[in-house]
Parts: C-alpha cells; sequence; structure tokens
C-alpha cells in the first residue's frame, strides 16, 4: 500500500462485509475511524441508508398512486417520437454546456436523462434511462436532505455540482 493511502487511511481491501464494493473499476475502499466505509465509487454507509429511505418514501407514494389510478397498471409507455428526439438533443446540448460553463445544475442533469426516457423506443433501453432518471432523483434528493441538515436549505445552495 501506497504512503498517500496510507495517510490517508485508506484500506486495501474492504473491511465492512455488509456493504462491499459495488465493482466500479479502479474502486479502493476506505474506512473512516468510526467505521463508516467510503470508496470512490460511493459505497458508503451513508449513501445506502440514503436511497434506503428515499425509496421508502417513494413506496409510500406508489401506494398512494394505486389507491388513486387502480386502473393504471396497463397504462402503455407512450415514448418515442412526437420530437422526443430533438428534445433529447437540446438537452443534452444544455447539460455539456451547463457543464463546460461550471453551472451545471441538477435541473439540467434531471432534464436530459428525462429527455432520454422520452426518446425511448425500446424497452430494455427505456428501463435502463428510467433506473438513471430514479438515480438522478435519489441523488437530488439527497443533497436537498443533506443541505437541509446542514441548516442551508436555499434551493441554489450547490450551484455547478454535478451529481
Amino acid at each position: 500500500m501506497n504512503e498517500t493511502k496510507k495517510r490517508l487511511g485508506w484500506d486495501e481491501e474492504c473491511k465492512a462485509d455488509e456493504f462491499p464494493c459495488s465493482g466500479v473499476k479502479g474502486c479502493v475502499n476506505q474506512v473512516y475511524d468510526d467505521g463508516d466505509l467510503c470508496c470512490e465509487c460511493e459505497g458508503n454507509r451513508s449513501l445506502h441508508s440514503a436511497v434506503l429511505s428515499i425509496a421508502e418514501e417513494m413506496y409510500a407514494e406508489r401506494l398512494r398512486q394505486r389507491e388513486l389510478y387502480p386502473d393504471s397498471e396497463h397504462l402503455p409507455d407512450g415514448t418515442g417520437g412526437g420530437g422526443r428526439e430533438t428534445w433529447e438533443r437540446i438537452a443534452r446540448l444544455g447539460c455539456d454546456r451547463a457543464d463546460r460553463e461550471g453551472r451545471l445544475t441538477h435541473t439540467e442533469v434531471f432534464d436530459e436523462e428525462t429527455a432520454e426516457v422520452m426518446a425511448a423506443t425500446d424497452p430494455v433501453e427505456l428501463r435502463k434511462e428510467l433506473v438513471q432518471v430514479g438515480a438522478v432523483v435519489c441523488k437530488w434528493i439527497a443533497d436537498i436532505d443533506s443541505r437541509v441538515a446542514k441548516g442551508s436549505p436555499d434551493l441554489a445552495a450547490a450551484p455547478g455540482r454535478r451529481p
């Protein structure tokens, strides 16, 4: 193990079996003094807890939706066509430009990912894009919760940060 990793407390292997590295190429796990695992692929306890908490809220919302719209289980996807590919290109260009200019926000990332969902015509691709939207939404909610916990709930508190 090199000196930099030792100084920073990095470990050669993940010590937290219950939160293994998600397998991102080049990921090196780190265990902090409090036992919390952190790594470059974000496989840490706080991320795990945040995602579970958000998933519980989403589950409660799905139950509510099912009560409101009990016959909505067989709706068509409705994606592709109707200018959706144009929206996808515009959203991607806008996101890329905001990133280059250092003013990227969750809104641009969400818009780009949502546009990719709406433009998808293949069910496998659509599902993949929906998972990406879900991850962006999770990250955005976690960032809002983090800002509120730190006492700075301002929606513009972290402009230019890529999720």
